[in-house]
């Protein structure tokens, strides 16, 4: 009897045990609902309160790195970075390539861009997806134009292209480190690619290229200027 009653009872603990975690897989499975939506508030306090009820399906590095996004989409960058940290310290391998390239992106909007490059370039010695590793150069070529690095840019964002021909925003930065090079007509190239590929901020990094464009006319005038006082 004893016996039977010890079964019973482990049953019904094993049952509310999984009722328990079930609750946690609903709620994940909402709040990356919400994330792909673009809820990012609702997803965080989704995702936040998945984690508190446990989990059964999810992984938990696949809910923190998902958690760790929507602080950087709402600003919280240094929220991103811890969670990222956590991903880094409690998971052997898993997951570590997006945790490295989102504290890359946290640590770039604050300004802190040798952290930033250092871990873009740990998750580069990582395997990931062609299309993930394509992002990743994009995000090296973009810190690389920040740092005023056209060349170095212009390196990831050419393999950035190669893995992914239809990845727009590497066009659109490509335009912006060719314009810092003074290469007008392959900056307005790549814009036209760009475009051509959905680019949304065509106006904005046409702005940057006028921008140069109006720097190298000042120049070239301060020179014809100079040259013409000389002669005097």
């Amino acid at each position: 009897m004893k016996k039977i009653f010890a079964i019973i009872s482990l049953a019904v603990l094993l049952t509310c045990f999984a009722a328990c975690k079930s609750a946690g897989d609903t709620l994940a499975f909402d709040g990356a609902t919400a994330f792909g939506e673009g809820r990012y508030t609702d997803a965080i306090a989704l995702l936040t309160e998945a984690d508190e009820k446990g989990l059964s399906t999810y992984k938990q590095f696949e809910l923190d790195l998902m958690l760790a996004e929507c602080y950087l989409k709402t600003g919280q960058y240094d929220k991103t970075i811890a969670i990222c940290d956590k991903v880094l310290t409690e998971n052997k391998l898993s997951g570590h390539f997006r945790a490295y390239n989102l504290k890359g992106l946290a640590q770039k909007y604050l300004g802190e861009y040798e952290n930033a490059l250092d871990s873009y370039l740990l998750a580069e010695t990582l395997q990931n997806s062609v299309a993930d590793t394509a992002v990743l150069y994009n995000n090296i070529g973009n810190l690389y134009i920040t740092l005023n690095m056209p060349l170095e840019a212009l390196n990831y964002l050419s393999e950035a292209i190669n893995l992914n021909p239809d990845f727009a925003e590497s066009y659109g930065n490509t335009a912006i480190a060719y314009a810092i090079l003074f290469d007008f007509d392959s900056a307005e190239a790549a814009l036209a690619d760009a475009e051509a590929k959905g680019y949304d901020k065509v106006a904005e990094v046409q702005e940057i290229i006028d921008k140069y464009r109006g720097f190298d006319d000042y120049l070239a005038t301060s020179e014809t200027e100079a040259t013409t006082t000389t002669q005097y």
